[in-house]
C-alpha cells in the first residue's frame, strides 16, 4: 500500500487495521504532506517498532525520478516513473520576480495532442492518472528540492 496521496480518513482506516490510534494517522499525514518524507524511517516521532510494523504493510511511495533536467532559469523538468512502468512529465517553474513555485503536473499518461515540447504526449494517450498519482508528482518535486510548491497547473 502506498501512503502518498492517501486522505487522512484512509490513513485512519489503516491505523485502525494495525491497532493504532487516530493520533498516529495525524502524525503520518503530517510527515507525508507537511514534511514530504520519502520513507517511513524518516517518521521519527513514531516508535521504531511501529515503523517496522507499518513497513510490513505500506511504503511512502514507489514513484521514481527517471530523468531530471535543470535549465539555466531554474526550471526543473522531471520524467516521473510510476510502479507500473508508465512515465509522465512534471515541471517546477520558478520566476525571479515572484516567490511562488509553480508545479505543472500531468493528469494523464500520454496525451493525444502530442505537443513537440512535451515528453508526455510522445507515446499517445494511455490512461488518466489517479488523484494519488497526481499528488505524488507534487510530493516528488518537494522531496527532491526541499521546497514547497505554492501553485499547481495541470497538463492534459
Amino acid at each position: 500500500m502506498i501512503l502518498a496521496g492517501m486522505k487522512l480518513e484512509e490513513i485512519e482506516d489503516l491505523m485502525n487495521k494495525l491497532g493504532a490510534t487516530k493520533f498516529r494517522a495525524k502524525q503520518i499525514h503530517n510527515w507525508l504532506y507537511a514534511k514530504s518524507v520519502s520513507s517511513i524511517d524518516e517518521m521519527t516521532n513514531l516508535s521504531k517498532d511501529f515503523r517496522e510494523q507499518l513497513k510490513q504493510t505500506a511504503s511512502v511511495t514507489e514513484t521514481k525520478i527517471k530523468i531530471k533536467q535543470v535549465s539555466s532559469d531554474g526550471t526543473i523538468k522531471y520524467l516521473v516513473e510510476y510502479p507500473d512502468g508508465e512515465c509522465v512529465e512534471t515541471v517546477l517553474m520558478r520566476f525571479d520576480n515572484r516567490a511562488n513555485l509553480t508545479a505543472c503536473v500531468s493528469s494523464q499518461v500520454g496525451c493525444a495532442v502530442n505537443c513537440s515540447f512535451c515528453a508526455t504526449g510522445k507515446g499517445g494517450f494511455k490512461r488518466n492518472l489517479t488523484y494519488k498519482e497526481i499528488i505524488e508528482q507534487v510530493l516528488t518535486i518537494q522531496r527532491d528540492t526541499g521546497l514547497k510548491v505554492t501553485n499547481i497547473v495541470f497538463m492534459g
